[in-house]
């Protein structure tokens, strides 16, 4: 079966789309492209599946809405696949003009958009999201209901959504990834314990908390910081805060460079807050923590009470103060931790991306053999 992801949006390296979805159907025996969009045009196979960047700049949203996704339908169109599989809203056009060339069409619908587009920061007013929002929330649903199928990654966002026909694929950590490295040797040159957070930087998802949580804990600590800042603005003010000088940035860089730091780091910190599209989310990040065998202080919400238990360690993202405490206690208790991160590790090898992968490829039997069907 051929099968052609496309985005926009996303990098061509993208852990999802790219490491979790194309690599784990090749390797599943399909035949599969990945289109995305970069700075420079290339073609490659790798890990079994022929990847496709176009050279498309985007100058800004409307660019990218525009001129991007034609690039990306005529490409799609050459590549003639079995089944199509996009990922970002912006495509539901593109989308719903590939099944008017009768092909079988997939929307990965990541988020809820609709929600999040409340939160945006660059849509200025709250009555503007608002109306935006419930636009949106009409283009998905009229648009959508033309496509084959929905795929999203949590209970949360499916029920938002009124297809007949929505699988959850969960976004967890490919366990296999984490096997093939083990913990580096110790840094003779730092002998702090080692905080962690690899991910979107930004101040919702408690970058500025950390920094200042940084500066009243009492033991000799280090952060290290790994992604892309929300914006040059923000990396400005988390740059000229005082504890700065306890942070390692280690900017972008592919995920099978970032699991090293992981399980050599003795504790994973994801203080996102919950608001807006964050609430009730996946937590993706906590998944590796555990999958990397450290232990996990996350934010202290409902949701991820109910799923990780008394696996890892919770605290009220907005309070810095009681971050640090948190910290402390946990430096001062660390065997406690250990177990804690050995409970956690053999529940993220219990949910992993490896049987997620087993509801997408039942999915596109299900959907290829709906449609030969119906012809």
């Amino acid at each position: 079966m051929k099968v052609c992801h496309f985005t926009t949006v996303h990098p061509i390296e993208d852990v999802r789309i790219f490491t979790k979805q194309c690599v784990g159907l090749a390797e599943n025996g399909f035949d599969v492209t990945l289109i995305a969009c970069g700075e420079c045009a290339f073609e490659d196979v790798k890990k079994g599946v022929k990847r496709i960047c176009l050279n498309a700049p985007v100058k800004n949203r409307f660019s990218r809405f525009k001129d991007a996704s034609k690039a990306v339908f005529e490409k799609a169109l050459e590549v003639d696949a079995d089944i199509y599989h996009f990922h970002d809203p912006e495509l539901m056009f593109t989308g719903a003009r590939l099944k008017k060339k009768g092909k079988i069409v997939v929307f990965d619908i990541h988020e809820n958009v609709a929600e999040q587009i409340m939160c945006k920061p660059y849509i200025p007013g709250y009555l503007t999201r608002k109306i935006l929002s419930k636009i949106y929330r009409v283009f998905e649903t009229r648009i959508g209901a033309q496509l084959d199928a929905f795929v999203t990654v949590t209970e949360g966002v499916a029920k938002h959504l009124t297809h007949p026909n929505i699988h959850i694929v969960k976004n967890l950590p490919k366990i296999k990834l984490f096997d093939n490295y083990s913990a580096p040797a110790p840094n003779p040159q730092f002998e702090e314990f080692t905080l962690i957070y690899p991910g979107s930087l930004s101040q919702s998802r408690g970058i500025y908390d950390l920094l200042q949580a940084l500066n009243l804990i009492e033991q000799n600590v280090r952060l290290k910081l790994f992604g892309k800042w929300d914006s040059e603005a923000f990396k400005r003010k988390c740059e000229a805060h005082p504890a700065w000088n306890k942070v390692y940035f280690g900017g972008m860089i592919p995920q099978n460079e970032i699991i090293p730091h992981i399980k050599h780091a003795d504790l994973g910190v994801h203080m996102v807050h919950d608001i807006g599209n964050f609430t009730g989310g996946l937590s993706v990040k906590v998944f590796e923590f555990m999958a990397s065998g450290i232990p996990c202080l996350t934010s202290d919400t409902r949701s991820k009470r109910e799923m990780f238990q008394d696996r890892v360690y919770y605290c009220e993202p907005d309070k810095p103060e009681k971050i640090a405490r948190a910290v402390e206690s946990i430096i001062a208790n660390y065997p406690e931790a250990e177990k804690k991160a050995d409970s956690a590790l053999q529940f993220a090898k219990q949910n992993s991306w490896e049987k997620e992968e087993q509801k997408l490829i039942s999915l596109y039997k299900q959907i290829n053999r709906t449609n030969h069907v119906s012809k």
